[in-house]
């Protein structure tokens, strides 16, 4: 399962939390390419991790799971384009939610 530890209220979900549900997602959408999860600068478009099929999973995932949903506005190049800026993005909008 993908599920996010839940967190208590007022706590607030950290990088490697993050960062630790991504790998899983990644995982098994993924299994032939293993998930650096303290490599910033690894490219999710560019390589092929993220494809469209894996983008709709992902906001599936991200909205399912950690129970938030993504706006129009983050569907950017720049919030997908690497594991940090994904985890920059899933962290800000999570903890809105808290």
């Amino acid at each position: 399962m993908l599920k996010l530890e839940s967190k208590s209220a007022g706590d607030q979900i950290t990088d490697t939390d993050v960062r630790q549900a991504l790998a899983r997602f990644f995982a098994q959408t993924s299994p032939a390419t293993p998930l650096d999860t303290g490599d910033d600068g690894l490219e999710l478009l560019s390589s092929g991790l993220l494809d469209s099929l894996a983008m709709v999973q992902l906001t599936m995932f991200l909205a399912d799971e950690l129970g938030f949903e993504l706006s129009d506005e983050d569907f950017t190049e720049a919030n997908f384009a690497t594991l940090g800026s994904l985890v920059r993005l899933v962290s800000r909008k999570r903890n809105l939610v808290l």
